[in-house]
């Protein structure tokens, strides 16, 4: 009797363990891949990757000279891989775009889009580096902790 219980509950395990290791090697792998993305973009402007995060869909990060952000975005529309020189960039504003839902009697709000507005220095416009997008269907984790990080790391870095 006792050696059937031991075995359903290592069974019961396993169904419990598996799935979880399965996506934390998904997980793993997918921050590797893009992780190398960003190294090979700085290794293509001659330095290092030196401080980055990555999160779900992307990775940010700069140049261990400080002299470039670089930005490897894998979401599901338009994945997009860009260094940005710091000397170009005049300013460094978080955007979070929401949305108003009603669920019954209750009204919440949903977070679409997390964004990174980049002012230019020359020529006045403005980049948007998205790092979270409703539209891919991946959930939110640490995407507006990284931003609000970031956004804090760059004006500093530009000044």
């Amino acid at each position: 009797m006792e050696l059937d219980i031991t075995i359903i509950g290592l069974i019961a395990m396993a169904l419990c363990i598996i799935p979880l290791q399965i996506m934390y090697k998904s997980k793993r792998k997918n921050s590797l891949k893009i992780t190398d993305a960003l190294k090979q973009l700085a290794n293509e402007l001659g330095t290092e990757l030196s401080t980055f995060d990555t999160a779900s869909s992307f990775a940010l990060g700069y140049t261990a000279d400080n002299s470039h952000l670089l930005f490897n975005y894998t979401g599901k529309a338009d994945p997009f891989q860009q260094a940005i020189p710091f000397s170009e960039i005049s300013n460094c504003r978080l955007l979070v775009n929401r949305t108003s839902k009603k669920a019954g009697k209750e009204t919440a709000s949903i977070i679409d889009r997390i964004m990174l507005e980049l002012d230019m220095k020359h020529g006045g416009k403005k980049l948007n580096l998205t790092l979270f997008n409703y539209d891919n269907f991946i959930p939110m984790y640490n995407e507006l902790q990284l931003a609000h990080k970031w956004e804090i790391e760059i004006n500093r870095l530009i000044d």
